[in-house]
């Protein structure tokens, strides 16, 4: 990764990402078949599907940046994306998804070397607001584990 300037710690938010993912998909993997959510929270299915619909499009971003092009944009907002994304997934199993993600998790490993640094923007938000390739890996890395929190929580419950 060309990360000119940014010293030893340039891949940080990358390496806590790693860890993030390697338990939010051990946990994927020991949980019962029909774990589902509370109320107001998604259960295992719906997390992954939109796990795997922000992965892409972070993807996407990175790599159109990659290749001297502009940042993903997109289309709507976060609730229909993931409205989208879960209805996209119906009917795949809670392995293929982790499977997938896991895949995903790879892909995204690769392209971000492939950016000149952390710091140039591959997502703008549909309100313009542009978000840097730092703030997706910090962002996946918080949302990923709230949302493995809440998992925990309304199985306990």
């Amino acid at each position: 990764m060309a990360t000119h300037g940014h010293g030893d710690n340039a891949l940080a938010p990358l390496d806590r990402l790693d860890k993030t993912v390697r338990d939010a998909l051990a946990y994927f993997e020991g949980i019962g078949p029909t774990t589902k959510g509370g109320a107001h929270v998604w259960g295992a299915w719906e997390v992954l599907s939109h796990f795997l619909f922000w992965h892409e499009a972070t993807i996407e971003g990175m790599q159109s940046v990659a290749r001297g092009g502009g940042p993903h944009r997109l289309k709507a907002s976060a609730g229909e994306l993931n409205a989208e994304a879960i209805a996209k997934h119906q009917g795949a199993s809670r392995p293929d998804l982790t499977g997938r993600l896991g895949a995903l998790h790879e892909e995204l490993r690769r392209v971000i070397h492939s950016l000149p640094n952390l710091d140039i923007p591959v997502m703008m938000r549909v309100d313009g607001t542009l978000l840097s390739g730092r703030q997706r890996l910090e962002a996946i890395d918080w949302h990923w584990a709230q949302h493995i929190v809440e998992l925990e929580a309304a199985q306990q419950s």
